[in-house]
């Protein structure tokens, strides 16, 4: 934030995909997820003095950096958790009074954070100094040193692509869309090879070596829809899978809403609406092909099993490797599996010592 309000220093990582304006999908990703718990904790039973004005506080921020992202998918995605949130509240106003979890402390620290959030939104930006030698358009990037520009502004590559002999201009005309462009070459990629796919991180070798590629497509390496793209790289079968364990997932968070107790009920309810916002997510961006994200879902997946089986009445346990020679064969296995990873990455480092080498004598 204090870096698109006043520049404070300057970031010599600046450029896609390292610094948080350069890559604004992955920024956010993670705070789509983490942004419905803080309003869970403002209806939870904190009667403390500071708490609500910290959360309050945290969450204003999460929405002001949200904001100043300027990223579609990010939008509609807390959007969609706002919706679900109010509804929520709406729902249980009575419920949320009779229990007396709301006091006047909340409230002032949520009218803070409201407004506070509103001020920031409405600030001008002081970054006119922030590098732009990489401009973004579309699914290309043009350094300054590739053409020679008037400028380094916005404003000059708008006016140059404005003009049809400007070599802007092609690249301009043909970005106003990508993402569709990109769809509907993931969506050729599985009609291509639809029952298993064409395996795992093959989307960008598909574009640049399988044909897929043009000019709106070309360099890409994600599909920008997580949906689409484990169905490029597992095709049908992935996708199934991918829906049983939504499915899978939904039905848990159900029986473990209307069988806890009221306050580990509503936890449960908000992981379901980040998991909601990030789902909306995962059509416009690629949540899932990032650490961070996979990491949380992994620790929501685990929270919900270990509920559901406290609250898991019928004792129907299966289990494959109670036996010790199973465990020593399970365990024989995943080694086995670990030591062939290993060689592989062991060979990609070397090969990529030759070519560092190779390099350094040109």
């Amino acid at each position: 934030i204090l870096q698109y309000l006043f520049d404070p220093f300057s970031l010599t990582e600046h450029v896609n995909p390292a610094s948080t304006f350069g890559n604004k999908n992955m920024a956010t990703q993670p705070l789509l997820l983490l942004f419905p718990f803080s309003c869970y904790l403002f209806l939870s039973k904190l009667n403390n003095t500071k708490s609500p004005w910290i959360i309050a506080l945290l969450t204003s921020l999460i929405l002001i950096y949200i904001f100043y992202s300027n990223t579609r998918a990010a939008w509609v995605s807390i959007f969609i958790e706002l919706i679900l949130i109010t509804g929520f509240i709406l729902l249980n106003i009575g419920k949320i009074f009779s229990l007396e979890i709301w006091n006047k402390n909340k409230r002032n620290a949520c009218i803070f954070g409201l407004i506070f959030t509103l001020i920031m939104i409405n600030m001008p930006a002081n970054n006119s100094n922030l590098s732009f030698n990489a401009i973004d358009l579309g699914s290309y990037t043009i350094t300054s040193n590739a053409i020679d520009l008037d400028s380094d502004t916005i404003t000059s590559i708008e006016s140059r692509a404005i003009d049809k002999n400007s070599p802007f201009y092609k690249i301009w005309t043909t970005s106003i869309s990508p993402r569709f462009k990109i769809w509907e070459s993931s969506i050729d990629m599985i009609r291509e090879k639809s029952i298993i796919g064409s395996g795992l991180g093959s989307f960008s070798h598909n574009v640049g070596n399988e044909g897929y590629s043009s000019i709106a497509v070309k360099g890409v390496q994600r599909s920008h829809n997580d949906i689409l793209e484990l169905g490029v790289e597992l095709g049908m079968v992935g996708l199934l899978l991918f829906f049983a364990l939504t499915s899978s997932l939904i039905a848990s968070i159900r029986k473990i809403y209307i069988n806890s107790k009221t306050e580990i009920s509503w936890f449960f309810y908000f992981l379901f609406v980040a998991l909601s916002g990030s789902f909306i997510n995962m059509q416009f961006s690629f949540p899932y092909q990032m650490a961070m994200p996979l990491a949380l879902f992994g620790l929501f997946l685990g929270i919900v099993a270990k509920q559901y089986d406290q609250i898991d009445t019928s004792n129907n346990t299966f289990s494959v490797f109670n036996e010790p020679k199973y465990k020593k064969l399970f365990f024989l296995f995943w080694l086995i599996i670990c030591i062939i990873i290993s060689t592989i990455y062991l060979s990609w480092i070397k090969a990529y010592e030759q070519l560092n080498e190779t390099n350094s004598e040109k």
